[in-house]
């Protein structure tokens, strides 16, 4: 097979999960990747936040000889070690190999001035923006280094690189989470995996452009680029995205 071959056919028939799916990149996210072949679990914590979207994503891209979902939608508490490992083991016994994870788990606590902030939005933060990105990495570290082209995907912000005093947990809690990233990828050295951080300023979705035709989002990210970028990770050599990190921000 030539290596175009292998980048036309980078997602086709790959597992790739999407935790956070319940949230604004998601539906471009699962679009982009089932559109280009790949099946997709879709985790949250709630089912109501991701059902409607595998329902929609089935409908129009599952192929109907096949009779297999291209969408599966999961509730999972990712806070939870143990949990997180049961689940990734049990997506190995299902589907046979996971070939990637995108995290796109978020929250946010700020506005306060650093003096006065309450160290609780950082407990707060870390549970959400650190603690996932640590159980995702470490449970699915070894089902990534046994796909032929594992890739695990951090939506960053520029917050991590230039924080401000008014929102100083969210910046180092983004930043822990790169940093956690960046130790994935050196283990990741050598191999067919990568860890890879994609850094946004904000992200906007067309329904946010709706709302508010009036505003410019000038700096935001179109979620419908993040998720062409994040595709294309899989049709790139390992070595030539490990341990980088794709600005999309300016």
């Amino acid at each position: 097979m030539t290596s175009a071959d292998d980048e036309a056919t980078a997602l086709r028939d790959a597992l790739v999960v999407v935790a956070g799916a319940g949230g604004a990149a998601g539906p471009a996210v699962a679009k982009t990747l089932t559109e280009a072949g790949a099946q997709v679990v879709l985790a949250d914590h709630r089912i109501d936040k991701i059902r409607p979207l595998a329902e929609s994503l089935n409908a129009a891209l599952s192929p109907p000889h096949t009779g297999r979902p291209c969408a599966h939608p999961m509730v999972v508490d990712l806070g939870d070690e143990a949990a997180t490992r049961r689940w990734a083991d049990q997506l190995v016994a299902q589907f046979g190999h996971v070939d990637g994870l995108v995290h796109l788990v978020g929250g946010w606590r700020g506005g306060t001035p650093l003096r006065d902030v309450d160290l609780n939005d950082w407990e707060w933060l870390a549970e959400r923006l650190v603690r996932t990105v640590q159980h995702t990495s470490k449970a699915f570290h070894d089902p990534l280094l046994a796909a032929r082209a594992g890739r695990f995907v951090l939506v960053s912000a520029t917050a991590a690189h230039r924080p401000q005093a008014t929102a100083a947990a969210y910046a180092a809690a983004k930043a822990a989470a790169e940093a956690w990233t960046l130790a994935l990828a050196d283990a990741f050295t050598g191999t067919s995996a990568a860890a890879v951080i994609v850094v946004v300023r904000a992200l906007v979705t067309a329904q946010m452009r709706q709302a508010e035709p009036q505003k410019s989002f000038e700096g935001y990210t179109d979620v419908d680029t993040l998720a062409a970028e994040i595709a294309n990770l899989w049709r790139r050599p390992a070595a030539d995205v490990n341990g980088t990190r794709l600005w999309l921000a300016e």
